[in-house]
């Protein structure tokens, strides 16, 4: 886990990889809410009704690689909304656009993968 996460970002597009699976893990598809900053910079990630839509473990790998302190990546979960929110970076959100996104899960029922592209 020492090499995670990894975020891989083009224009309008984002890949975070959260842990290396050797078995084929599933996909699944998952609308994402981008937080945009002042230069149209992606800030943050909103996943909601995440729990719902996957798995109470799903989690377990993003928490064993963010912590809630690091400095430029980290996340939140709250249990009550199932919301989970991933800041890529430091500033302020002004605009958001929702998207369907994509996450992959281990045998666990672990993310390890999350992307959206949202070129149109």
């Amino acid at each position: 886990m020492d090499n995670y996460p990894q975020v891989h970002e083009e224009s309008q597009a984002i890949v975070l990889e959260f842990a290396l699976t050797r078995e084929q893990p599933a996909r699944q598809p998952i609308r994402i809410v981008l937080d945009f900053g002042q230069q149209g910079e992606v800030v943050g990630i909103e996943i909601i009704n995440l729990v719902f839509a996957a798995e109470q473990n799903c989690l377990q790998a993003i928490r064993e690689t963010i912590s809630a302190d690091r400095q430029g990546l980290r996340f939140s979960y709250d249990e009550e909304s199932d919301c989970l929110y991933l800041r890529l970076r430091e500033g302020k959100s002004l605009f958001q656009k929702a998207v369907d996104g994509f996450v992959f899960f281990d045998q666990a029922g672990a993310i390890t993968r999350l992307g959206v592209d949202w070129r149109e």
